[in-house]
């Protein structure tokens, strides 16, 4: 098994930490994007779109990060990080469509102003999308804390929801979004950096 692997990114963050949980032997494939490795033909055949993470387990290839996840709990986790039945797997399947669709989008923008602009030099921070979308983020990071309030994790119990969310929060962090007001949701986010999967999944470079 081989992980096509962009070492800072939350998206193959969520990857290794779920694949170490699950006890997952494979192949880190470390990519530079800077140098083009993502739009070489060889990559480009496996994933069309160029992107990073990309899974080939013995010669299946998969991409998008909670397709990557799910798939890994799946074949791998003898129903650990996944529920087998329909209901508990749709639980599980409706945090990953909100992160994807409400929470990261919130957060990316965000990161992208004052995180990723100042780092490449790519001009000042655009103060207005900041203030729009850490707006947006405390709105959808409260849904998240009540849902978590008496829980240990986002449907009760540890699944690949937890990984998907806590490796978004990282540039979340980064990018000084506040917790303040979430008490339940820091208290989750401590509980997943407490595990050796997540320290261990911390990049390397």
């Amino acid at each position: 098994m081989k992980l096509y692997d962009l070492p800072m990114s939350p998206n193959t963050r969520r990857v290794r930490a779920v694949a170490l949980e699950l006890g997952i032997d494979y192949e880190l494939v470390p990519m530079n994007v800077q140098k083009g490795d993502n739009r070489t033909p060889e990559f480009l055949a496996m994933n069309p779109n160029g992107k990073l993470p990309t899974l080939e387990d013995d010669g299946f290839v998969v991409w998008e990060s909670n397709a990557i996840i799910c798939y890994l709990a799946a074949k791998y986790g003898d129903g650990q990080l996944l529920p087998v039945d329909p209901a508990g797997r749709a639980i599980v399947d409706q945090w990953l469509y909100w992160l994807t669709s409400a929470l990261g989008p919130a957060i990316g923008r965000v990161g992208f102003e004052v995180v990723l602009k100042p780092r490449f030099g790519l001009g000042e921070p655009d103060m207005g999308i900041v203030e729009k979308s850490t707006k947006d983020f405390q709105g959808l990071a409260t849904i998240l804390d009540r849902t978590l309030e008496g829980r240990a994790f986002i449907t009760g119990t540890l699944s690949v929801a937890d990984f998907s969310v806590a490796a978004m929060m990282d540039l979340a962090l980064r990018a000084e979004l506040s917790l303040a007001q979430q008490p339940n949701m820091r208290a989750w986010l401590d509980r997943i950096y407490a595990l050796d999967s997540w320290k261990r999944s911390a990049p390397l470079h």
